[in-house]
């Protein structure tokens, strides 16, 4: 059984965006199916320049989803997430090699997950893939939604938010309900945007109101 990752255990860690820092905003498409070979790209991480954050939801057909980032710079990196539901959550490389992961009976890659948390894992530069399932105490259709935050070092200028877009309902007329974690509408696949767009109100109204739901 893996270690139940949810709001109660890490919010006080996602912070927002703070002053003199630029924030960017996109907003990408549902994925389907989802792999490690399609994995969303999330953007790059280095030392002291970029912090990397997410928000997205897994509705019932979802099994998995994987988020892929790169790595400019060799350090210590620190990650971040908080959920509505416990998740399952595993970091590998590009090549599927696994490197630290939630389950607390996985040894020393729980021992890497827990110094993930504490900014106290030392990764090489390359491009990494973070899995994300529903924990096992969690039922395998459940709607479920999370946020994740990664960065290395002790500050950073540019504060990126990638938002994964909730997949329409299949009756039209139903409403969407608002995300339990982000206290925001789901986002609109009409505006949707593969690339990112200067946003400075982007990151301290999502993650303002993810540290207040601790």
């Amino acid at each position: 059984m893996a270690d139940s990752v949810s709001s109660s255990t890490s919010s006080s860690l996602l912070a927002s965006t703070p002053g003199g820092v630029k924030a960017w905003q996109k907003l990408i498409q549902h994925p389907e199916k989802q792999t490690r070979q399609n994995a969303t790209d999330i953007g790059w991480v280095k030392r002291n320049d970029s912090r990397l954050n997410v928000v997205s939801n897994m509705n019932s057909s979802d099994t998995e989803q994987d988020l892929k980032f790169k790595v400019m710079t060799a350090g210590k990196l620190a990650f971040t997430t908080q959920s509505d539901k416990a998740i399952h959550v595993q970091l590998m490389n590009q090549n599927g090699q696994m490197i630290a992961d939630s389950d607390s009976k996985s040894g020393k890659l729980y021992e890497n997950y827990q110094s993930l948390l504490t900014s106290d894992l030392t990764v090489k530069a390359d491009t990494y893939i973070l899995k994300i399932t529903r924990d096992s105490t969690v039922p395998p259709k459940a709607d479920l939604n999370y946020a994740v935050q990664i960065k290395m070092g002790d500050t950073f200028t540019n504060d990126y938010v990638t938002r994964i877009a909730a997949k329409a309902k299949t009756n039209p007329t139903a409403s969407q309900a608002t995300n339990p974690v982000t206290g925001l509408m789901p986002a609109a696949l009409s505006s949707q945007s593969s690339s990112y767009t200067f946003d400075p109100a982007a990151n301290a109204a999502i993650f303002d109101i993810l540290a207040s739901k601790g």
